[in-house]
């Protein structure tokens, strides 16, 4: 009896054992819902209808049609306003063309859809990526379903496409209710799955999402790790620029840099597009978009959730008229009057309080598009409105470190450029920045893409301390992106990003600082070269531009570059 005792003892102490990591690692392998960003879920004329008809993305035959109508208009004011700078001929037939094709995304006044057009009806079941994969096979629309599918088919390659799911929602409809809409469709992945949390990520516009789930719902424990990759949390101020009218600047450099990261392109376009003034074309954008898209966006409860909280009162009373009032309101005043501004105490309770593993991947060192050249940005989002962190306007250095948030000895949270001081973000040991990347092109660059991949499914991988392979300031390693630079102080690293070029270093130089002369001949694609520092002057503390001057050869024809890279002499 005692030996049977004693086996039965041992049994149960070796199944508990065992046991024990496999409920540790349980939370990994939680299913995944992907929450898309603004725009992306793909809107249908008939939704619930087998002759449904996709109408967003923008059709260009539809949009050629709404042209096509107004084309004496348009070319007629084309002309005067280039021979009087008068604006009101073209600007009236633009306007009449936009609406015309996009009035059939209106919002009535109480939130309701003006037209019969919205998303691909269903539950989780119809939208995981395995389902998705099947519908399309019988109904060719169903491939609009999948969102964001480089990052599905690397999380695919450890839970499986029938644990991941899409959420599919009406991105026009304030936050608050897409938010409302994404804990019914958890509540439907944890049925479907028997899981008892999942996993989200959200992408921009869907980090937001994510953000105002979290403060109504966190309570609820459903959930167990959100990624947010440059997550829309607390808008641009771009949209506030342009929703108030404002007259703005288009960055010629930045649009061309933006154009070449999407197209996924190493032909450079700066020679192809510098002839383009665009910041003369200004006050005419501007009047464009104010007559074409201010009289549908502004139906779209999703549009003013994207203005800044500071901004919201302002651009409400500039841009709708007295008397004029929406469905929306309620929502985003509760919104920009109780979320928004209180992101940092939402996002550390959901960790500290309720388990939820929080990781956000923001972007840094570009302008806007559109707005003030000087915002430290995404091209679309201010860093502080993604992450809570303080930064200097581009171009600026020598901000300190204010322990705002972070208060733990030993921690730095300055970037290399000190222009970005992320010990006041709303969580300082769990936001990481990509230098150089822009808006939503994560998936073309290899550096952005593997850390926010790990992220998400490497349970050891929590905080910027924890792997020096990802550091809490990261580059853009884009091929598009021609080289990327690694200093310690010693000894300098230089990559050739390209994936088609070859690349030779002419020279490096930075103030207080003596770089050997580079002695290789080209660096393949791909490949590299270490250059030693002969003599550092610098100052524990001090900040160093370092600037690469090199050669990059299309065929056998060098084409003179030079590419500046940050740099802080470690205290």
């Amino acid at each position: 009896m005692k030996k049977r005792i004693l086996s039965l003892a041992l049994a149960f102490a070796l199944v508990f054992t065992l046991a024990c990591p496999a409920l540790a690692a349980q939370p990994e392998h939680d299913p995944i819902i992907v929450v898309p960003g603004y725009t992306a879920t793909q809107l249908f004329a008939e939704p619930g209808s087998d002759e449904r008809v996709l109408v967003w993305n923008p059709d260009a035959n539809a949009i050629l049609g709404a042209v096509v109508g107004e084309l004496p208009g348009l070319l007629g004011g084309a002309v005067v306003y280039a021979l009087t700078r008068r604006s009101n001929m073209i600007v009236s037939a633009f306007g009449r063309a936009a609406n015309g094709y996009l009035d059939q995304f209106a919002m009535n006044l109480d939130g309701t859809r003006k037209h019969e057009v919205g998303p691909w009806p269903g539950t989780a079941g119809d939208f995981s990526l395995a389902a998705i994969r099947a519908k399309a096979e019988d109904d060719p629309n169903a491939r609009y379903l999948s969102q964001l599918g480089t990052f599905c088919r690397r999380f695919e390659q450890q839970v499986g496409a029938e644990n991941i799911f899409i959420f599919q929602y009406d991105w026009r409809g304030p936050t608050l209710r897409s938010a409302e809409k994404l804990r019914e469709f958890i509540n439907e992945v944890l049925a479907l799955t028997k899981s008892k949390k999942v996993r989200l990520f959200g992408s921009s516009y869907g980090g937001q999402v994510c953000g105002a789930y979290l403060h109504d719902c966190a309570k609820e424990k459903k959930v167990s790790k959100i990624v947010m990759e440059f997550p829309m949390l607390g808008g641009s101020s771009m949209v506030s620029h342009l929703m108030a009218g404002e007259a703005f600047s288009i960055q010629t450099e930045a649009f061309t840099r933006f154009v070449q990261s999407y197209m996924n392109t190493e032909m450079k376009l700066e020679p192809l597009l510098k002839w383009i003034t665009l910041k003369r074309l200004s006050p005419l954008v501007t009047q464009l978009l104010l007559a074409g898209l201010l009289p549908v966006a502004k139906t779209w409860g999703s549009i003013w959730d994207l203005v800044p909280a500071g901004d919201y009162e302002a651009v409400k009373a500039a841009a709708l008229g007295p008397g004029e009032r929406y469905g929306w309101e309620a929502d985003c005043d509760r919104m920009h009057g109780e979320i928004m501004p209180n992101w940092g105490r939402t996002l550390r309770e959901a960790q500290e309080k309720y388990g939820i593993g929080i990781r956000i991947v923001a972007n840094t060192g570009n302008p806007h598009l559109v707005g003030p050249d000087e915002i430290n940005s995404d091209t679309f989002l201010d860093v502080q409105y993604t992450t809570g962190a303080k930064a200097l306007p581009l171009g600026q250095h020598g901000i300190k470190q204010s322990n705002e948030i972070c208060k733990t000895a030993g921690h730095r949270h300055v970037s290399p450029g000190q222009d970005i001081d992320a010990s006041a973000a709303w969580l300082p040991d769990h936001t990481w920045f990509v230098q150089g990347q822009f808006h939503g092109a994560s998936y073309f660059d290899p550096y952005a893409l593997e850390l926010e991949c790990a992220l998400m499914m490497d349970p050891d991988f929590n905080t910027v301390f924890d792997d020096p392979a990802y550091p809490q300031f990261g580059m853009c390693r884009q091929p598009s992106e021609s080289i990327a630079l690694t200093f310690d102080g010693e000894q300098i690293l230089i990559d050739n990003l390209s994936l088609e070029r070859d690349v030779k270093i002419l020279r490096v130089s930075g103030p207080e600082l003596k770089f050997a002369r580079p002695q290789d001949g080209k660096i393949a694609p791909g490949g590299s070269v270490s250059i030693k520092c002969e003599e550092n002057m610098l100052l524990p503390g001090a900040y160093a531009p370092i600037t690469v001057t090199f050669l990059q050869y299309t065929g056998n024809v060098p084409v003179p570059r030079t590419k500046t890279f940050d740099y802080t002499e470690q205290p």
